[in-house]
């Protein structure tokens, strides 16, 4: 059986699936063009169960796609993240843009698991993503940049 819908098939939390992949050859850490793993796949969709079912069969929480992202940067619950924690992953890995798990959780404003994240030595990395930067996140970047430094940020009210 070909590996091209495993990630479909942990997308939509279908153990049985996701079980016909595995037996039929498919990797338990597959990675498809962009790196993306199933693992990576039944955690951004929330499938605990999944989640569970392949670590036991191997799949690895410390395994990154291609843009250096873990299982964590797309952890959506404090359950799943106490799961690939105690399974080794690494609270404040860094993506290709040398942002953390937290960061991400920052972004989708995620306060239970930011609390988790912060409660368990997490870091944030104080890199805004373009896709999440208010105009008063950038703002206040800037004013704190310019107290840093000496330099005049641009007045943008």
């Amino acid at each position: 059986m070909a590996t091209a819908n495993i990630w479909v098939a942990a997308s939509d939390g279908n153990i049985d699936a996701v079980t016909a992949y595995l037996q039929g050859g498919a990797s338990v850490n597959a990675q498809d063009e962009n790196g993306y793993t199933p693992l990576q796949a039944a955690v951004s969709y929330n499938h605990t169960e999944l989640v569970q079912y392949l670590l036991a069969g191997g799949a690895s929480a410390t395994l990154s796609d291609f843009d250096s992202e873990t299982p964590l940067h797309f952890c959506e619950s404090v359950e799943i993240a106490q799961i690939l924690l105690a399974r080794g992953a690494d609270i404040n890995a860094k993506n290709a843009d040398l942002r953390t798990p937290l960061d991400s959780a920052l972004d989708d404003e995620n306060e239970e698991l930011v609390a988790f994240y912060e409660a368990n030595g997490a870091v944030s990395s104080g890199i805004v993503s373009e896709e999440s930067a208010s105009l008063a996140q950038l703002q206040a970047m800037m004013e704190a940049q310019e107290n840093a430094d000496g330099h005049n940020a641009v007045d943008m009210d």
